[in-house]
């Protein structure tokens, strides 16, 4: 199963419909590169959020 890096931003962003969300999460549990990946994008907004504010990236987290 393969997930685009647009799919995976807009999972950690919480974007996907309720069957797209499944699916990536299927992968992502599946697949512990993916998983890491998932991690890393978490963390990059995370920083991008620390460095030029709250308003410039969604907070919708799927994971937590």
């Amino acid at each position: 199963m393969t997930v685009s890096e647009i799919e995976l931003h807009r999972y950690v962003d919480g974007e996907l419909l309720q069957a797209e969300h499944e699916r990536v999460t299927a992968a992502v549990v599946a697949f512990e590169p993916l998983a890491d990946q998932v991690g890393a994008v978490q963390e990059l907004k995370q920083l991008l959020r620390f460095v030029y504010g709250p308003e410039l990236l969604p907070r919708k987290d799927p994971t937590s």
